[in-house]
């Protein structure tokens, strides 16, 4: 049909859209779908998380765990037993050491003057490392007697004597063992403390382990 020959349109027809029309209708049909559908899914939410429980502790096998050996403890202090005639030395509150010793041939009672044979009770000092016997009994360890008490007791008294000194613990020298009972009781000495030559040899390292410290020995009756 010739160009001119095409009939005029009637405004009053329904217009049928192209082709290229129909495409974009579809395509805005398919993003409108999308949105709609879009917006009636649920927004996204995480489920709960799953929190595992801590593993427990091993159970520490008892058996194999080794015990706990307390110690060692250090002599700080000694005590003298006059009447069982043994010197105890301790670390705190635990015995870390026994001796038996002799004692003053004057028998019972606290030392009150030179020349009694006595054996001095009350709160003194050992002077270690102390020093070679000069009476043959390997070591000597000086005791602070007298100590401030034994000179105001004296004071009180109104005594006039001397109180003696020179009382410490030493050994037995060449002297054996037998002689520290040589009167049965282990009271031989002019008021010192006598054990065996070993025994010295071992209070006397115990005693200088903090140097030359004054060493802390009660004497009780």
């Amino acid at each position: 049909m010739a160009p001119d020959d095409t009939p005029p349109r009637d405004p009053a027809a329904p217009r049928h859209p192209s082709r290229r029309g129909l495409l974009r209708i579809g395509l805005g049909g398919v993003a409108a779908a999308t949105t709609l559908l879009a917006g009636c899914q649920p927004r996204f939410r995480p489920g709960p998380v799953a929190v595992m429980p801590p593993a427990p502790e091993p159970v520490p096998d008892v058996a194999a765990t080794p015990e706990v050996v307390a110690g060692p403890y250090f002599a700080d202090r000694a005590v003298l037993f006059k009447l069982e005639r043994t010197l105890v030395f301790y670390g705190g509150e635990h015995e870390v050491a026994r001796y038996s010793v002799a004692i003053g041939r004057g028998g019972a009672g606290p030392k009150r003057r030179e020349g009694d044979a006595l054996t001095p009770e009350g709160r003194y000092h050992m002077m270690p490392p102390g020093r070679p016997s000069g009476d043959g009994f390997r070591w000597f360890i000086p005791i602070d007697y007298p100590n401030a008490e034994d000179r105001e007791r004296a004071r009180q008294l109104g005594q006039q004597v001397p109180l003696g000194g020179a009382i410490g613990l030493h050994g037995t020298g060449d002297t054996p063992w037998t002689s520290i009972h040589a009167r049965g009781d282990r009271s031989w000495t002019l008021g010192c403390l006598a054990v065996t030559n070993q025994e010295i040899d071992e209070i006397r390292e115990m005693i200088s382990y903090n140097g030359r410290m004054p060493f802390p020995i009660e004497m009780r009756g």
